[in-house]
């Protein structure tokens, strides 16, 4: 964008596993950083952002719970030192 602010993306499709029974998905992940400074920097990031959730792997194969990875946001300071 400029010198002081920079964006990332991240766009990533993963295939069906159809032994494990989850399904194939695209995702997206976002970043928006401000660097006020050359040692100072604070970000922005969205994970999993085309879907409320989705699933990664079965307890078929590793034997927990099965889990949905959720949309999530948070915020990041970075001070070099």
């Amino acid at each position: 964008l400029n010198s002081h602010w920079e964006t990332n993306l991240w766009l990533r499709y993963v295939d069906a596993l159809p032994a494990q029974n989850i399904p194939d998905y695209v995702t997206m992940d976002a970043q928006l950083t401000w660097k006020p400074t050359e040692k100072l920097e604070f970000s922005v990031v969205g994970r999993n952002l085309l879907d409320s959730q989705h699933p990664e792997y079965s307890p078929e194969i590793i034997n927990i719970a099965p889990s949905q990875v959720e949309r999530s946001l948070y915020a990041k300071a970075v001070w070099k030192f």
